[in-house]
């Protein structure tokens, strides 16, 4: 079970609020619930073995990032979130000298998710401002061994 979402759109992401994402190559298992133009994905676990406690999955994203036209340059930072809250431990950031200058940020993060429950997961502006962002890509996978 993998899936990829990305969105061509240019987008401004307000203060705390999720970068928003289309289904590129969605989970057809129903395992990772996402709806098209939503920042949040619901992991609904499936376990073959009857014993498993938890299941971990392997979340990666990049995309690109800068100061809105007019805005003042200083930090950008990005998190996942796992319900509703950023992760800290997580955090990717950047600081563009002007405004409107790209620059390319990346996470992966390794969620462990008991099996019993659903987890929603989101990537996150945590800039303390507007940010524009650019071709961002997600991937929800299985950690390979």
């Amino acid at each position: 079970m993998a899936a990829e979402y990305g969105n061509i759109q240019d987008q401004t992401v307000e203060d705390n609020q999720n970068v928003l994402f289309n289904n590129v190559v969605p989970c057809v298992r129903g395992l990772i619930l996402h709806d098209d133009g939503s920042g949040i994905f619901t992991i609904k676990p499936q376990v073959t073995n009857p014993c498993a406690r938890y299941v971990r999955l392997l979340v990666l994203f990049h995309g690109n990032v800068s100061i809105p036209a007019g805005g003042t340059p200083g930090p950008i930072s990005f998190a996942i979130s796992i319900n509703g809250e950023a992760d800290q431990t997580v955090v990717a950031t950047t600081t563009p000298t002007v405004a409107e200058a790209l620059f390319n940020i990346g996470l992966a993060k390794l969620i462990t998710i008991p099996v019993c429950c659903c987890t929603q997961i989101a990537v996150k502006n945590i800039t303390g401002a507007a940010v524009d962002v650019n071709k961002p890509h997600l991937i929800i996978m299985p950690p390979t061994n």
